[in-house]
């Protein structure tokens, strides 16, 4: 990025914001820094910068789900937070509320301007093991998105379609007419209901019946004959 970058600094202490703000003013990059005594009474938006690429903002506690909350409206700069606080919990709250990044206050001002650049640019500013738990929780949190989906769907199934999908995902090479002989009904009524079954598990066959079976094999009870239904 070879362009100025307008940065707002915010910060509950106008003497800090004003230093921060100097100090990204004065360097050799192509920086322009405005700072700005946050009032957390208004919103960041009331209280923006123009123009702005970037949020500098020091925060030291998470005590403050005001503002914490608008980190996360697309329409304002990418966010990179300054502070004091090393702990995990901090930074992980923090990149939940949606800030695109954390640096310490210890930190060189070279890597200051380094993140600041980086995240202005629509990148993440983490350290690894930062970057490491956060996609582990993201990926915890779609795989139970999904078994919550999956269970939502399951529960539309009755009790006869709940029996046919537990012997399809045990039998995957078994015929109709084997099905159905197992279920006591007829290859006809074995069709519809596995029509019903697709329709409300928004599959389109016995391969994916067996995928979801499988995947879901702790909610099924095991399978036995029934008596037509």
């Amino acid at each position: 990025m070879t362009q100025t970058i307008h940065i707002c600094v915010f910060s509950q202490h106008q003497l800090s914001a004003q230093a921060y703000a100097s100090l990204l003013h004065h360097n050799d990059l192509p920086m322009h820094a405005s700072a700005v005594h946050f009032d957390p009474d208004k919103t960041i938006r009331q209280q923006l910068c123009t123009p702005a690429d970037i949020l500098l903002i020091e925060l030291d506690t998470i005590e403050q789900p005001r503002m914490l909350k608008q980190l996360n409206d697309e329409s304002l700069p990418p966010s990179l937070v300054i502070s004091s606080r090393t702990d995990q919990t901090f930074a992980d709250a923090l990149m939940a509320y949606g800030a695109n990044g954390i640096i310490h206050k210890n930190e060189p001002v070279a890597l200051l301007t380094k993140a600041i650049m980086r995240v202005a640019e629509g990148e993440l500013w983490l350290d690894r093991a930062a970057t490491g738990r956060i996609f582990q929780k993201m990926a915890r949190s779609r795989i139970d998105n999904e078994a919550s989906a999956d269970l939502q769907k399951l529960s539309t199934l009755t009790r006869k379609e709940r029996t046919i999908t537990t012997l399809v995902g045990e039998q995957p090479s078994a015929s109709g007419q084997s099905l159905a002989e197992q279920l006591n009904i007829s290859e006809h009524t074995l069709r519809n209901h596995l029509s019903n079954i697709y329709a409300k598990l928004s599959i389109s066959g016995r391969v994916e019946l067996y995928a979801f079976a499988q995947k879901n094999s702790h909610h099924f009870p095991g399978s036995g004959s029934e008596h037509s239904v």
